[in-house]
This record gives structure tokens, sequence and C-alpha cells, in this order.
């Protein structure tokens, strides 16, 4: 095993002999016997541990159990405590104690001159992530598993099974810490691992090794992916300051529309769903924001699609709403929001009821954008351009600005305090019984 992990290092140009390696060490099998390897092998290392706290005696005896490896290694280790708020026990912990876990190894690398962080995943980790990934949706950079560098990480396992790991620890009597929460299933991870792996590899004995091949075929894949998107997305897109202008027209003729306008907007995080909407809406006006609704994208004449900061457009943030907010506060006035049964007749401009089942949260408050329409209540389907219906009022230039509009993901539903869109108003007549969001906004 010795040889097939210094064959791995020197193929994957993983580190050099001469340079300072911290090791993070959970007290499991594969950190421990990466431990006793790299020490074989010649190389310098110190150990880096997080006790979260989250199995209470046994985290603490996790703890002991690496300080004592350290000493009898006769290396240098680092320990730290993190103990996660109560709240984010419910949901996503194990992202969170991950994003800390290597924020703070980077951190002490950083400090005390280690030049590379060693992880200890293996052959099967790498499985279990080509898998989750494929389960969740994604491209050849999804697929290709587990990569050996990442940054300042290197993962000199990746070759390796957990049977030959545990194989080599038996024969050289090293010790280890067995984690109770691996044979749990409630983490999607160890669902995986426990209950689907085992079935997968009865029909395919070699799954780890077959992926692995793909794997690498799909980092080629990825390769060759950006080197082409490379030398087409600049002839389809032009940047000044802090606008970005997509060739949408060329864009779709292109061999790959999809990979291409993922790649412009990589920035912003847009779903697949909405670059396919994207991909197929040719009419001037139409918007999508960016999920954390820093960035609005605006479909502009000529087929083309412009990328703008909202900060750059108006005085004014857009407010991300998520189900179950009751009530948002603005420079302009409070949007109240409640859930009601049944729906009432008002001429009240001031208030809105909509279906709750036409509703995509979260929301979006925010100001109306030039070019952006809607189908205002009344004119029986037919779309007017905002900024035409707001003239037609004679606002006023400074009142015009201050309007707000209310947006489910794609579309507007109510320019807030005047006019609901006609799609999304619910009618006295024909509606049933059902639930119903009722806004009411109350202006400054």
């Amino acid at each position: 095993m010795k040889g097939q992990i210094k064959r791995y290092i020197k193929t994957h140009k993983l580190f050099r002999q001469k340079d300072p390696l911290l090791l993070a060490v959970s007290g499991g099998i594969d950190s421990v016997v990466l431990a006793h390897l790299m020490l074989e092998l010649g190389y310098r290392i110190a150990l880096i541990h997080v006790n979260y706290g989250l199995r209470g005696k046994d985290s603490d005896k996790d703890e002991q159990f690496v300080r004592s490896l350290a000493g009898k290694l006769d290396v240098e280790v680092f320990i730290k405590r993190f103990c996660p708020h109560p709240d984010s026990l419910k949901k996503g912990i194990q992202e969170k104690a991950r994003e800390f876990r290597y924020r703070w190894f980077q951190q002490v690398a950083e400090e005390k001159k280690y030049k590379f962080i060693l992880t200890a995943h293996h052959l099967e980790d790498s499985t279990e992530t080509v898998l989750l990934n494929l389960f969740r949706g994604t491209g050849p950079r999804g697929m290709r598993g587990i990569q050996p560098i990442r940054g300042i990480i290197r993962r000199p396992l990746l070759e390796c099974s957990r049977n030959k790991i545990e194989k080599y620890a038996v024969k050289h009597g090293i010790k280890w810490r067995e984690d109770r929460t691996n044979s749990e299933s409630n983490y999607t991870r160890n669902f995986l691992r426990n209950e689907i792996l085992p079935t997968l590899k009865k029909r395919w004995p070699q799954l780890d090794h077959t992926l692995q091949s793909n794997a690498a075929i799909m980092s080629e894949m990825d390769r060759i992916q950006k080197f082409w998107i490379q030398r087409e997305l600049p002839a389809l897109t032009t940047k000044e300051k802090d606008l970005l202008m997509i060739d949408l027209k060329k864009m779709r003729n292109s061999l790959a529309p999809v990979t291409l306008l993922r790649a412009a907007l990589r920035d912003c995080d847009f779903s697949r769903e909405v670059i396919d909407d994207i991909l197929k809406v040719k009419q001037a006006g139409r918007q999508w924001f960016s999920p954390d609704g820093k960035h609005v994208l605006t479909v502009e004449p000529m087929e083309k699609l412009s990328l703008r900061p909202v900060d750059t457009l108006s005085d004014i943030s857009p407010i991300e709403i998520k189900r179950g907010t009751t009530q948002v506060e603005t420079p302009q006035g409070t949007l109240v929001i409640s859930k009601v049964n049944k729906i009432s007749k008002s001429s009240d401009k001031s208030v809105a009821f909509i279906v709750a089942d036409q509703l995509k949260f979260p929301l979006v408050l925010r100001p109306w954008q030039a070019g952006e329409v809607f189908q205002p209540l009344g004119m029986k389907g037919k779309h007017k351009k905002i900024k035409s219906y707001l003239s037609d009022l004679k606002l006023g230039k400074r009142r015009k600005k201050q309007i707000l509009v209310l947006a489910s993901q794609k579309e507007v539903i109510w320019v807030v305090g005047l006019r609901i869109d006609e799609r999304f108003a619910a009618k006295i007549k024909g509606e049933k019984k059902g639930e119903y969001y009722f806004f009411r906004w109350r202006e400054k």
C-alpha cells in the first residue's frame, strides 16, 4: 500500500518530500492510517482535529484519542472545540461544520507555515460523491468525483479502497475510533453508504472502479468544456463596468446554449429551470432576479440580455420575502402579509388577494424596472409597460421612482398600492374555497 500511495503522490504531483503537511484527523480508520503512512514514507506532518461536541462523551474521547496519537507519533497537534448554535442542529449542521472545519484548517496552515492540508478521502468517498451529485443533478464537473487537489487540499488516499485501508490497519496493529453515527442513515451520505451502495455492489461488484474510470473521463470532458467556453463566450458577451450584455440570439444558435449561458451567469447561481426559460423567451422586458437578490437579468430589444447589479438601478434594494413572513418594512411603507380562507370584495387599491397556489416563494419586493410589463386588472389580459402605466397616472418622476412591485419568481404580481396583475388577482365569482394570501400596503 505504501508503494501505491507513493506512486499516487508522484503521479498527481500532490507535494514534495520536504513540504510541511497538516493532516486532518478525526480519529477514524482512514485518517489514522494516513498519518502512519505519511510518517513511514518520511514526510513531515502535524495533526489537526475539530471537536464539535455533537456526540457528547464520544466527541471528547475522539479528541483524547487524537492527542494520544500525536504523542505516540511524536508530532505536533492542533485541536479546536466548536460548539454550534442549537438552531443550526435542526438543518444543515454537516455543511456548517464542514465550512468551519476547512476555514480553520486553512487559518492554521497559513499561521503555522504548513504548505498543504491532507484529508483521508478514499475510493468509496469519491463513489458516494459522484452518485450524490448525479441524484441532485449535475454536469461533467459534478461527475468528476472527489479530486486529488483542491486549492491547498491534497488527498493521497483517493485510489485506495476502504477494504485495503482496513487490511493495512489490522496488519500493522493500528488502532482507531469508530463513529457510531456512521451506521445511522439519517444523513443523506450515510443513507447512500448504508442502504443504497451495498445493493448496487451486489449487482455490480466493480462499481467503485467503474465510477472512478468514468470520473477520469468526466474530468477530461470538464477541461474540454472549459476550453470551448473560453473560446466561444467572449464573442457573445460584452462588459462595461457593472453591465454585462449577452447576445441571446447568437447564444441560442450555438452548439451548446445552456452550457454557454450558465457559464456567462456563473456568478449569479440561476437555476437550470431559469436558464431554460431565458433561452425560450424573446419578449423584451422579461426579468429574473438572482437568488440572492443582488443582480437582475433583463431581456432587451434585439434579443439581447443584460445583467447588472440591482443597486445600480435604484436607491432601494430588493427585499426577499420567504414563506411565513408576515410584515416587510421599507422606506416607502410597510407590506403586511397574512393567509386567509376567503376573499372579500374591495375597491381599496392598497390591498390584494392572491390564490396561494399561484405564488412561488421566495417573493421579491423591489423597484420596477425599465421595460418591465404586467397585465393590469380590468384590461382583459392586455400587456402594458409599468412605465407607461405610471405615466398615465401622472405621478411625477420622483413618485414613480418610489413605486415598488411585488414579484413571484418571474412575474410581477402587483404594482404595490396601485394595480394587481390580472393573472394573479383572486376574484369573488368563480373562486372556490381555499387558501389565499392577503397583502396590505401601508404607505408612509
